[in-house]
């Protein structure tokens, strides 16, 4: 079953490490621990826990009582979450229940929203890392029953602001958006201007509709559809936009994550990023979290070793719970095929006489030895050996 599925569910579902959560669902575990400094400690399966905070009465609950709860906030980017709760009662949801199906019953005809609508203005209430809720004010949408949001992959960032308020920070900084995210200068109450319709997905009699802030201007760049369900509906040399999630640099998979559109994640190879030594050798720094990024859809390298997807916090919106391998991307390939310099969708093999940028492999065997062995782009390694290099004056060695 899939826990993710809308909030009007109301299902009580008792989650795991693995189930996909999202802020409103009702859950059901026991008090394992209480804390007088934080409050109650509700456990799940597999280890998972959340929090009753102390300021909600966490403190009131009995030691090892079954408990049914509410999800009030969810932070996916650790692992395993953190889950804050609300203690709720069988009445409370079947209340909400009924308040729901009253207001459907009584709500005025919904005008029809179809992909490519200008849908004028809508309202912010509610941001985190990966969305903006939004609330539709033109009055042909009042009573009907749609939710909206603006993902960061739809985003740009609104006309510059006053500087922030040290709440204001606070805030930004417990959703982890910094200053290159599209929603830094965003915040609840804002006015957003012109935005268009670029999916809408209806369950439940429900329309769950993603919007886009962004420019026609910008996505001319990209030939391929803003939004889509699978990956392979962005064939190998599909140019699109992407949105830095975070920068990875263990040894397998050194590089940045991005999120494409909704659902859908890529990884980006260190190598793939820029010829400049420089940069890569402080991919933090060069390639802020929030940072937009034009890259080309690659040709899968080794399918098996493709890592999975990079998912970002979930909400009602997310329906589709199906795993899938990231898409490989390239930015250098992005400005070679815009400059003409490119027609195939994956590196090329280093001719004699090229100068390339190689990321040095210690692991690697090393073939006539003394000598360098270096990752190259796509799938080619290559060999430095040792007369070759030029910091001689400070070997160790030397007669």
């Amino acid at each position: 079953r899939n826990e993710a599925s809308s909030s009007d569910d109301f299902s009580i579902v008792c989650p795991s490490p693995s189930s996909n959560l999202f802020m409103g669902a009702y859950v059901r575990g026991y008090v394992a621990r209480k804390d007088e400094r934080f409050g109650s400690f509700v456990r799940f399966l597999n280890g998972l826990t959340g929090l009753i905070p102390k300021l909600k009465k966490g403190l009131d609950e009995s030691l090892y009582e079954t408990i049914l709860c509410k999800v009030t906030a969810l932070d996916i980017t650790s692992s395993p979450p953190k889950i804050l709760l609300k203690k709720v009662s069988e009445s409370d949801i079947s209340k909400k229940k009924r308040k729901i199906e009253s207001r459907n019953k009584g709500s005025v005809s919904q005008r029809q929203i179809q992909v490519g609508d200008l849908i004028g203005d809508v309202k912010v209430t509610d941001i985190n890392f990966a969305r903006a809720k939004v609330q539709l004010i033109d009055k042909a949408f009042f009573g009907a029953n749609i939710r909206a949001r603006i993902h960061v992959t739809m985003a740009e960032p609104i006309a510059a602001k006053p500087k922030l308020s040290k709440q204001e920070k606070k805030a930004k900084d417990e959703h982890k958006i910094g200053k290159s995210h599209p929603f830094y200068s965003w915040k609840a109450g804002d006015v957003i201007k012109g935005v268009r319709c670029v999916a809408v997905d209806t369950r439940d009699g429900v329309s769950f509709v993603e919007l886009a802030n962004r420019s026609e201007k910008s996505d001319l760049v990209s030939s391929s559809p803003i939004v889509v369900s699978d990956p392979s509906q962005l064939p190998p040399g599909s140019l699109v936009h992407s949105i830095v999630t975070s920068v990875s640099a263990s040894s397998p998979h050194f590089g940045v994550w991005v999120q494409v559109c909704p659902g859908i994640s890529g990884f980006v190879p260190a190598l793939e990023l820029s010829s400049d030594p420089d940069i890569l050798n402080d991919i933090e720094s060069n390639y802020k979290v929030g940072t937009r990024l034009s890259c080309c859809v690659m040709e899968k390298s080794n399918p098996e070793k493709t890592p999975l997807r990079h998912q970002l916090q979930r909400d009602d919106h997310d329906n589709n719970t199906k795993e899938h391998n990231a898409l490989e991307l390239s930015v250098l390939l992005a400005e070679e095929q815009s400059n003409a310099k490119q027609a195939g969708f994956k590196p090329t093999k280093p001719q004699r006489g090229d100068v390339v940028v190689g990321r040095i492999n210690k692991k690697m065997r090393v073939l006539g030895p003394p000598a360098l062995m270096l990752n190259l782009r796509g799938t080619f390694t290559g060999r430095c050996c040792i007369t070759e290099l030029n910091d001689m004056d400070d070997w160790a060695n030397m007669p």
